[in-house]
Protein backbone atom coordinates (compact mmCIF):
# COMPACT_ATOMS: atom_id res chain seq x y z
CA UNK A 1 0.00 0.00 0.00
CA UNK A 2 2.79 2.38 0.92
CA UNK A 3 4.68 1.58 -2.28
CA UNK A 4 1.58 2.17 -4.37
CA UNK A 5 0.93 5.47 -2.63
CA UNK A 6 4.51 6.54 -3.14
CA UNK A 7 4.40 5.66 -6.84
CA UNK A 8 1.24 7.71 -7.20
CA UNK A 9 3.05 10.84 -6.03
CA UNK A 10 4.21 12.94 -9.03
CA UNK A 11 7.94 13.63 -9.23
CA UNK A 12 8.48 17.34 -9.01
CA UNK A 13 11.02 18.86 -11.38
CA UNK A 14 13.17 21.94 -11.05
CA UNK A 15 14.93 23.54 -13.98
CA UNK A 16 18.71 23.70 -13.93
CA UNK A 17 19.89 25.36 -17.11
CA UNK A 18 18.43 23.38 -19.99
CA UNK A 19 17.99 20.19 -18.02
CA UNK A 20 15.16 19.18 -15.71
CA UNK A 21 16.48 17.47 -12.59
CA UNK A 22 14.47 15.96 -9.71
CA UNK A 23 14.42 18.19 -6.62
CA UNK A 24 15.61 16.04 -3.68
CA UNK A 25 13.77 18.23 -1.17
CA UNK A 26 10.49 17.90 -3.05
CA UNK A 27 10.95 14.15 -3.37
CA UNK A 28 11.68 13.84 0.35
CA UNK A 29 8.66 16.00 1.19
CA UNK A 30 6.43 13.78 -0.95
CA UNK A 31 7.86 10.66 0.69
CA UNK A 32 7.39 12.17 4.16
CA UNK A 33 3.73 12.90 3.42
CA UNK A 34 3.26 9.32 2.21
CA UNK A 35 4.86 7.90 5.35
CA UNK A 36 2.77 10.13 7.61
CA UNK A 37 -0.45 9.34 5.76
CA UNK A 38 0.29 5.64 6.24
CA UNK A 39 0.51 6.25 10.00
CA UNK A 40 4.12 5.06 10.23
CA UNK A 41 5.15 8.08 12.32
CA UNK A 42 2.18 7.94 14.67
CA UNK A 43 3.20 7.63 18.31
CA UNK A 44 2.48 4.21 19.79
CA UNK A 45 1.96 5.09 23.45
CA UNK A 46 0.39 1.74 24.26
CA UNK A 47 3.34 -0.09 22.75
CA UNK A 48 5.86 1.89 24.79
CA UNK A 49 3.73 1.60 27.92
CA UNK A 50 3.52 -2.17 27.51
CA UNK A 51 7.23 -2.40 26.71
CA UNK A 52 8.13 -0.42 29.83
CA UNK A 53 5.83 -2.59 31.96
CA UNK A 54 7.39 -5.81 30.63
CA UNK A 55 10.95 -4.56 31.11
CA UNK A 56 10.23 -3.32 34.61
CA UNK A 57 8.54 -6.59 35.57
CA UNK A 58 11.59 -8.44 34.33
CA UNK A 59 13.81 -6.08 36.36
CA UNK A 60 11.85 -6.76 39.57
CA UNK A 61 11.98 -10.51 38.89
CA UNK A 62 15.73 -10.33 38.27
CA UNK A 63 16.36 -8.64 41.62
CA UNK A 64 14.20 -11.25 43.37
CA UNK A 65 16.31 -13.87 41.64
CA UNK A 66 19.43 -12.05 42.79
CA UNK A 67 18.23 -12.25 46.40
CA UNK A 68 17.31 -15.93 46.13
CA UNK A 69 20.57 -16.97 44.44
CA UNK A 70 22.80 -14.81 46.62
CA UNK A 71 26.05 -16.46 47.75
CA UNK A 72 25.93 -18.91 44.82
CA UNK A 73 27.62 -18.88 41.43
CA UNK A 74 24.17 -18.92 39.82
CA UNK A 75 23.90 -15.23 40.59
CA UNK A 76 26.05 -14.68 37.49
CA UNK A 77 23.02 -15.70 35.44
CA UNK A 78 21.18 -12.75 36.93
CA UNK A 79 24.06 -10.48 35.92
CA UNK A 80 23.58 -11.53 32.30
CA UNK A 81 19.82 -10.96 32.53
CA UNK A 82 20.37 -7.49 34.03
CA UNK A 83 22.69 -6.64 31.15
CA UNK A 84 19.87 -7.37 28.69
CA UNK A 85 17.31 -5.44 30.77
CA UNK A 86 19.49 -2.34 31.14
CA UNK A 87 20.05 -2.39 27.37
CA UNK A 88 16.28 -2.39 26.82
CA UNK A 89 15.95 0.64 29.11
CA UNK A 90 18.68 2.31 27.05
CA UNK A 91 16.65 1.64 23.89
CA UNK A 92 13.66 3.26 25.58
CA UNK A 93 15.82 6.30 26.37
CA UNK A 94 16.78 6.39 22.68
CA UNK A 95 13.11 6.50 21.66
CA UNK A 96 12.41 9.24 24.20
CA UNK A 97 15.35 11.22 22.84
CA UNK A 98 13.77 10.97 19.39
CA UNK A 99 10.49 12.38 20.79
CA UNK A 100 8.68 9.17 19.86
CA UNK A 101 6.88 8.50 23.14
CA UNK A 102 5.22 11.73 24.35
CA UNK A 103 3.91 14.78 22.53
CA UNK A 104 5.73 17.08 24.94
CA UNK A 105 9.45 17.57 24.45
CA UNK A 106 9.89 18.21 28.19
CA UNK A 107 8.14 14.96 29.03
CA UNK A 108 10.37 13.04 26.61
CA UNK A 109 13.51 14.63 28.06
CA UNK A 110 12.43 13.95 31.64
CA UNK A 111 11.64 10.33 30.85
CA UNK A 112 14.88 10.00 28.91
CA UNK A 113 16.93 11.24 31.86
CA UNK A 114 15.20 8.84 34.23
CA UNK A 115 15.84 5.93 31.87
CA UNK A 116 19.39 6.87 30.96
CA UNK A 117 20.87 8.41 34.11
CA UNK A 118 18.91 6.81 36.94
CA UNK A 119 18.29 3.33 35.53
CA UNK A 120 21.11 2.65 33.05
CA UNK A 121 23.82 4.97 34.39
CA UNK A 122 24.66 6.87 31.21
CA UNK A 123 24.42 10.61 30.61
CA UNK A 124 21.33 11.65 28.67
CA UNK A 125 22.97 14.97 27.73
CA UNK A 126 26.06 13.18 26.41
CA UNK A 127 23.87 10.84 24.38
CA UNK A 128 21.73 13.65 22.96
CA UNK A 129 24.77 15.65 21.86
CA UNK A 130 26.51 12.66 20.31
CA UNK A 131 23.41 11.22 18.62
CA UNK A 132 22.31 14.58 17.24
CA UNK A 133 25.73 15.03 15.62
CA UNK A 134 25.45 11.52 14.20
CA UNK A 135 22.07 12.18 12.59
CA UNK A 136 23.25 15.54 11.27
CA UNK A 137 26.34 14.01 9.63
CA UNK A 138 25.74 10.27 9.17
CA UNK A 139 28.89 8.40 8.14
CA UNK A 140 30.71 11.66 7.38
CA UNK A 141 34.40 11.34 8.25
CA UNK A 142 35.56 13.68 11.04
CA UNK A 143 31.97 14.87 11.64
CA UNK A 144 30.02 11.77 12.64
CA UNK A 145 31.06 10.82 16.22
CA UNK A 146 29.87 7.24 15.69
CA UNK A 147 32.75 6.58 13.28
CA UNK A 148 35.43 8.49 15.15
CA UNK A 149 38.59 6.52 15.83
CA UNK A 150 38.35 4.72 19.15
CA UNK A 151 39.02 1.04 19.75
CA UNK A 152 37.36 0.38 16.40
CA UNK A 153 38.99 2.11 13.42
CA UNK A 154 36.64 2.67 10.49
CA UNK A 155 38.97 4.24 7.91
CA UNK A 156 42.00 2.42 6.56
CA UNK A 157 44.07 5.61 6.52
CA UNK A 158 43.47 6.08 10.25
CA UNK A 159 45.13 2.72 10.89
CA UNK A 160 48.29 3.63 8.99
CA UNK A 161 51.29 4.54 11.10
CA UNK A 162 50.12 2.64 14.18
CA UNK A 163 52.74 0.64 16.06
CA UNK A 164 52.93 -1.91 18.82
CA UNK A 165 49.75 -2.85 20.66
CA UNK A 166 47.63 -0.27 18.80
CA UNK A 167 48.64 -1.80 15.47
CA UNK A 168 47.87 -5.32 16.70
CA UNK A 169 44.44 -4.33 18.03
CA UNK A 170 43.57 -2.46 14.82
CA UNK A 171 44.48 -5.44 12.64
CA UNK A 172 42.57 -7.90 14.86
CA UNK A 173 39.59 -5.67 15.70
CA UNK A 174 37.17 -7.89 13.79
CA UNK A 175 38.04 -10.87 16.00
CA UNK A 176 38.19 -8.79 19.18
CA UNK A 177 34.94 -6.88 18.61
CA UNK A 178 32.57 -9.11 20.58
CA UNK A 179 34.92 -9.80 23.55
CA UNK A 180 35.70 -6.09 23.89
CA UNK A 181 31.99 -5.25 23.54
CA UNK A 182 31.56 -6.78 27.01
CA UNK A 183 33.38 -3.71 28.36
CA UNK A 184 31.19 -1.17 26.57
CA UNK A 185 29.05 -0.68 29.67
CA UNK A 186 32.07 0.54 31.60
CA UNK A 187 32.95 2.85 28.71
CA UNK A 188 29.45 4.38 28.74
CA UNK A 189 29.62 4.96 32.51
CA UNK A 190 33.02 6.61 32.03
CA UNK A 191 31.66 8.95 29.35
CA UNK A 192 28.74 9.84 31.64
CA UNK A 193 30.92 11.07 34.49
CA UNK A 194 33.40 12.78 32.17
CA UNK A 195 30.47 14.68 30.62
CA UNK A 196 28.71 15.83 33.80
CA UNK A 197 31.99 16.97 35.40
CA UNK A 198 33.36 18.62 32.26
CA UNK A 199 33.76 22.38 31.82
CA UNK A 200 31.51 22.52 28.77
CA UNK A 201 27.78 23.26 28.82
CA UNK A 202 25.69 20.34 30.07
CA UNK A 203 21.90 20.61 30.12
CA UNK A 204 20.50 19.87 33.61
CA UNK A 205 24.02 19.13 34.89
CA UNK A 206 23.09 19.12 38.60
CA UNK A 207 20.14 16.79 38.01
CA UNK A 208 22.25 14.36 36.01
CA UNK A 209 24.98 14.32 38.68
CA UNK A 210 22.39 13.48 41.34
CA UNK A 211 20.72 10.79 39.24
CA UNK A 212 24.04 9.18 38.27
CA UNK A 213 25.28 9.28 41.86
CA UNK A 214 22.10 7.69 43.24
CA UNK A 215 22.09 5.02 40.56
CA UNK A 216 25.70 3.94 40.99
CA UNK A 217 25.79 4.16 44.80
CA UNK A 218 22.61 2.08 45.16
CA UNK A 219 23.71 -0.43 42.50
CA UNK A 220 27.14 -1.03 44.03
CA UNK A 221 25.71 -1.10 47.57
CA UNK A 222 23.19 -3.81 46.66
CA UNK A 223 25.86 -5.93 45.00
CA UNK A 224 28.33 -5.75 47.87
Amino acid sequence: MTTAAASAEPTRIIKTGNRGLPNPLSEFSALLHTVRDAGLLRRRKRFYGLTFAVITTAMVAAWFGFALLNDTWYVLLIAGVLGVIFTQYAFMAHELAHRQVFESGKANDFGGRIMADLLVGISYSWWMTKHTRHHGNPNTVDRDPDIETDFIIFQEQKAQGLTGLSKFLAHKQGYLFFPVLLLEGINLHRHAFITVFSKGKVDKRALEIVLLAVRNIVYVSVIF
